[in-house]
């Protein structure tokens, strides 16, 4: 799989409506950068709905935390993968991590979610960072009716990372 679905697209009108400055796609941002971004995002209606997210992705919470282990060489098991290291600083801060960003509504979740997931409800500005690979981009956005006219509204990022030191490997 050549896609690196760890990558961030992210959509500008979502960033410009709540007043964050557009990343830079040179720059590895951290996972607190886009928690601290998607909250802002978050949006609800006169009658408590909510209406806007700030991160969504088709992974699941075990690749999420993969990615967000590897970026700093850690693993959620064992070097002899007969165990899991759910015990460590690294892992307990990932689900913390994943916990916040569910309950505060920031992410798309089963206890949050737009009627799709996520893809529609980007284009339509209801999320505004979608974790997904470059396949998004060709396949989804340049090939969607309601997106094709103005793909300038849509960057793609690099994979966010917990040391920003170094850019983080989005497989």
């Amino acid at each position: 799989d050549w896609s690196l679905d760890n990558q961030l697209f992210i959509n500008k009108n979502v960033f410009n409506d709540c007043g964050i400055p557009i990343p830079d796609d040179k720059t590895t941002y951290s996972w607190d950068d886009v928690r601290d971004w998607a909250k802002q995002m978050v949006e609800f209606d006169e009658e408590g709905k909510q209406t806007r997210w700030g991160f969504a992705s088709t992974n699941d919470l075990y690749q999420l935390i993969t990615a967000q282990l590897g970026s700093i060489g850690k693993s959620l098991w064992s070097d002899d993968l007969r165990s899991a290291n759910i015990d460590t600083p690294e892992v307990r801060e990932a689900f913390e991590y994943w916990a916040d960003m569910y309950r505060s509504g920031a992410a798309v979740s089963v206890l949050s979610s737009p009627a799709d997931w996520g893809g529609d409800s980007f284009i339509e500005d209801k999320v505004g960072m979608l974790n997904l690979g470059y396949w998004f981009g060709n396949g989804t956005l340049a090939l969607n009716e309601n997106a094709k006219d103005h793909l300038d509204d849509y960057m793609l990022i690099q994979a966010p990372s917990l040391d920003t030191s170094k850019p983080a490997n989005a497989c």
